[in-house]
């Protein structure tokens, strides 16, 4: 891969432009302090760390092509620019308080190893709460990398099968995504200690499908509803809950493209 895009480096920037909507929802995600460092994987030639370098933002730009970092240096000197991977940053835990990877994944080249790198991030954290006798769940969530039941047993796995590593169910984001939301419950219902009820919609048509052809939400096949205007099945799910124990809270999130709070 780093061969394929030392190649590629030579002419990347003609073609390759940080976008500024990609840009502001990664900063409004992130939402980074300056008085901390992050890690951007996979950044080319820097053309979305150096959006965070403008704006007073501590980053490492790493990348597996000394090429596209070579570039990334000369038209950014000011930055910090390191030859790694996702699958083995040779970072030391806790030395950035968080990572991007913008449109990277499908690069990497050992998913397991990836899965691995990310556990070792997060075990002294899932430490940290099993020494306080509490759960950490992790929303499975579209276009995120725990988003569906592989990931999260490719991650729980990677982390030992630890014992405070547990899922906040949200059965909209699979409804976005075509999963079935309840088997779900049938498959991971041990691992469930979170409930988020929201709704959701999938009306595909003949020119838009799951990836929503960067269309509005409103326009979108695949929508989050107010509560009992999409199509999720809640007595099922709530049934299923009962039939497994469920203790925890039913907690309502709303957000829907057509109503709004006003």
């Amino acid at each position: 891969m780093s061969a394929k895009y030392d190649t590629l480096g030579l002419n990347y920037n003609q073609t390759r432009k940080a976008d500024p909507y990609l840009f502001e929802r990664l900063l409004s995600l992130l939402e980074p302090s300056k008085d901390a460092s992050y890690l951007d994987i996979g950044c080319g030639t820097g053309n979305y760390t150096a959006q965070f370098l403008q704006k007073g933002f501590r980053f490492i730009g790493m990348d597996p092509s000394q090429i596209m970092l070579d570039k990334a240096h000369a038209f950014h000197p000011e930055g910090t620019w390191m030859l790694g991977a996702a699958e083995d940053t040779g970072l030391p835990n806790a030395s950035v308080e968080g990572i991007v990877g913008t449109l990277t994944l499908h690069h990497w080249n050992n998913l397991e190893a990836a899965f691995k790198e990310l556990a070792s991030r997060w075990t002294p954290i899932l430490d940290a709460f099993d020494a306080a006798g509490v759960d950490l769940c992790y929303e499975i969530h579209p276009g995120e990398d725990l988003h569906d039941g592989v990931t999260f047993e490719r991650f729980l796995a990677a982390t030992g099968n630890h014992p405070r590593c547990h899922i906040l169910y949200d059965p909209s984001h699979f409804v976005l995504q075509q999963l079935d939301y309840l088997q779900y419950l049938d498959f991971y219902h041990e691992r469930i200690k979170m409930f988020h009820v929201k709704d959701a919609e999938f009306r595909p048509n003949g020119r838009s499908g799951v990836y929503g052809g960067y269309q509005n939400w409103a326009d979108r096949p695949g929508c989050f509803r107010s509560l009992g205007d999409g199509q999720v099945d809640f007595k099922s799910i709530f049934s299923k809950l009962a039939q497994y124990d469920f203790d925890g809270w039913a907690v309502l999130e709303w957000e829907c493209c057509i109503k709004d709070a006003a």
